[in-house]
């Protein structure tokens, strides 16, 4: 579903919060700490990018026909706008398909008998950050493995590239760099989870009915910012709970269906509102919030086929869940995009004492 994007070092502050570029130490020293920093910043922004994709698990559904075994058609199909808000922003289109109904993927001695879901996307990016403008497109390729029996996500491939360009800032007095830049880049990340992350186990979905997912995911990273790479392997745990809170029609620009509302809860306080659609077989709209209440991304569907779609009005009896990942695809591209530009301005200034 459009569910799922946190870490335990949440991914917000990347685009909320300046301080976390740590630009007010580099003021205090007089002077950037270059290799040490650069590794530390594109650590941790991959680590935040993956973890949408470990956070930003599908649960999808089946036919209201059959709520325990829900079900996917290769050709089924979701198309949805993101949007990701702050003081830069990214918007553009993601498309999930099912290109396989029957993959066997072998980690940690067991073998899963998968769908393969390939997520396709590509859009614009924009901004100020610093006083520095920012202007570029990204577009990434996915691949995610859910297992048949559970929807329980089992590992992730993916690969986004970006181009930025970074404007000059008048107003940034004690920072000085080239200005109309381009700066071009690549993240492929593998991601592998143990046991398969179960953010599915929650349907048939009720009002009230909770429950809770945990999982050890290790990532590894290559990333590529203008012929410069640097790999990395990290390993994180982490538990993440779940709530029906009510049903509802809701409207997005695909139509009008009826919904369940679940909200899922991070480990930092950060939470997820999603609008589950049993007739969809997937999640319609996510908004994404972070500890304070602060909404910076939203997912909606703007069109879609699904072989068993058909009119439905949600039962409490007969509806299926959805954990979706569309973040790990948008929110990574998002992480990906201020690891860009901080690894940037990071490599490209001298902050002057």
């Amino acid at each position: 579903m459009l569910n799922n994007i946190c870490d335990e070092k949440r991914v917000v502050k990347i685009m909320m919060h300046q301080d976390y570029f740590g630009l007010n130490s580099f003021q205090k020293h007089g002077q950037l700490p270059l290799s040490q920093h650069i590794f530390s910043v594109i650590m941790t922004f991959l680590s935040l990018t993956l973890l949408l994709s470990t956070c930003c698990s599908i649960t999808c559904l089946g036919a209201a026909v059959n709520p325990d075994v829900p079900e996917w058609h290769v050709g089924d199909w979701w198309k949805f706008n993101v949007e990701v808000s702050g003081d830069a922003s990214l918007v553009g289109i993601y498309t999930f398909t099912i290109v396989d109904d029957n993959v066997d993927v072998s980690q940690n001695g067991q073998t899963f008998n998968c769908y393969k879901l390939d997520i396709s996307g590509s859009g614009t990016i924009y901004g100020n950050v610093y006083g520095l403008g920012l202007s570029g497109s990204w577009s990434s390729e996915e691949y995610q493995y859910y297992t048949k029996s559970d929807l329980s996500l089992v590992s992730v491939h993916s690969t986004y590239d970006e181009t930025v360009t970074v404007t000059d800032g008048s107003e940034i007095s004690t920072v000085s760099l080239v200005a109309d830049e381009t700066v071009v880049s690549r993240l492929i990340t593998d991601i592998k989870y143990n046991p398969p992350f179960e953010v599915n186990k929650g349907f048939p979905l009720t009002v009230g009915k909770s429950w809770s997912a945990a999982t050890t995911e290790t990532k590894e990273t290559q990333t590529t910012i203008s012929g410069t790479t640097e790999s990395a392997t990290e390993t994180d745990s982490y538990t993440k709970t779940f709530l029906v809170l009510g049903k509802e029609s809701t409207t997005v620009s695909a139509g009008e269906f009826e919904t369940y509302v679940i909200k899922r809860t991070d480990p930092d306080g950060a939470y997820a509102e999603t609008w589950h659609s049993p007739q969809v077989g997937f999640d319609i709209k996510q908004i994404e919030y972070d500890s304070t209440g602060t909404s910076y991304f939203t997912v909606e569907l703007l069109d879609y086929e699904h072989l068993n779609s058909q009119p439905t009005v949600v039962d409490d009896t007969q509806s299926l869940t959805t954990e979706m990942v569309l973040i790990l695809a948008s929110f990574s591209i998002v992480i990906a995009v201020f690891a860009v530009v901080v690894i940037y301005l990071l490599k490209h200034k001298k902050i002057e004492s």
